[in-house]
């Protein structure tokens, strides 16, 4: 079974162009040029370069479909393996959740409760009442997010979204520098 180009995020309009012309399959687009893609579809050049890539970023995300050593910039062309793609198990998936470190609190307490800290990869909300702390614990967890693994830590990064003004960059660094 080949991977459908269906599968792919492609606008609607690209989507029917491509179907259009007869492009159904990875196979089908097989050794197909910019030029050549753009001439057939009726796309515009951008649009039959951000098909291109689309294809193969995908596609090497999915078990190296296009094998980006095959791509040819000056032609705009590539080889396609259209074998389809293997997912993965829910047992694989459930391995490698467990291998993630969970981002510790510093709160013995909260750690235990939590089974071991903040699970990555799982949503965990703080509710309750103005005042309680949600904002504390929240950017104390942005900042133990980054600690290294070799200390116990998640060893990763964290992006900080304040939708309330609530956020002080003064506590956030007196909280970084106190690690």
């Amino acid at each position: 079974m080949q991977r459908e180009l269906s599968t792919f995020p492609f606008p609607p309009t690209l989507r029917a162009k491509l179907f259009k012309a007869g492009f159904r399959t990875l196979k089908d687009i097989d050794g197909v040029g910019l030029l050549e893609l753009s001439k057939e579809t009726g796309c515009t050049h951008e649009e039959a370069h951000f098909i291109l890539k689309t294809i193969k970023g995908e596609s090497s995300n999915n078990n190296n479909d296009v094998n980006p050593d095959e791509y040819n910039e000056e032609f705009g062309t590539f080889k396609v393996d259209a074998t389809p793609s293997q997912g993965k198990s829910a047992f694989e998936l459930l391995q490698k959740e467990n291998t993630l470190n969970p981002i510790i609190t510093f709160s013995n307490d909260i750690d235990e409760m939590l089974g071991g800290g903040i699970q990555r990869g799982k949503m965990t909300e703080f509710c309750g009442v103005p005042g309680i702390g949600k904002t504390q614990i929240a950017m104390q967890l942005a900042v133990d997010v980054v600690i290294p693994s070799v200390f116990g830590g998640a060893e990763g990064s964290c992006i900080y979204i304040d939708t309330e003004g609530s956020f002080v960059i003064d506590r956030f660094a007196e909280m970084a520098l106190d690690w």
